[in-house]
């Protein structure tokens, strides 16, 4: 009977080191593995996405608000209405130059791009985001297409009156 309460526990012993031995060489792996990808050269993929940051203009936010935009729907027969005043934001003074300078060509596109949205979507919370995101690739068109130097980004359109009737 001691016999076997000896077996016994040198068995669990056994197992208790196989782990920690099993344990140990996971964790010179993947402390290896990261070694590997986090160690690669200046001129790799990083490199790239810290030059792209760097040039990122970081200055204060700059805002351009454009003129309330009202759009009419034919709904069930009745007629239906959404107004939006919106404000355009970037970190580049440039861009702002050209949104200015460009804002009769943005807000025909923005009217065409409300006029187009179904009324029952620009209702709801997530209508409402996807409205402004097209918003954003819409703007972001007109810069890319006006810019005379290389474009910078317009960081967001944000909406300041949503009002659908």
């Amino acid at each position: 009977m001691a016999e076997e309460n000896e077996s016994t526990e040198e068995k669990s012993g056994n197992k208790l080191i196989l782990i920690v031995v099993i344990v140990a060489v996971v964790l010179a792996g993947g402390g290896a593995a990261a070694w590997f990808f986090l160690s690669g050269s200046e001129e790799g993929p990083d490199a790239e996405v810290a030059e792209a940051v760097a040039e990122a203009p970081t200055g204060p936010a700059q805002y351009t608000k454009l003129k309330p935009l009202t759009v009419s729907y034919w709904v069930d027969n009745r007629q239906r209405f959404l107004q939006v005043t919106a404000s355009i934001m970037s970190r580049d003074q440039g861009v702002i130059d050209v949104v200015e300078t460009n804002l009769p060509l943005i807000e025909n596109n923005l009217l065409n791009l409300f006029s187009a949205a179904d009324f029952a979507e620009v209702t709801t919370l997530d209508g409402k985001e996807q409205l402004r995101q097209a918003a954003l690739i819409e703007v972001q068109k007109v810069i890319d297409a006006e810019s005379t130097e290389p474009p910078g980004t317009v960081e967001q359109v944000l909406f300041s009156s949503f009002i659908v009737q």
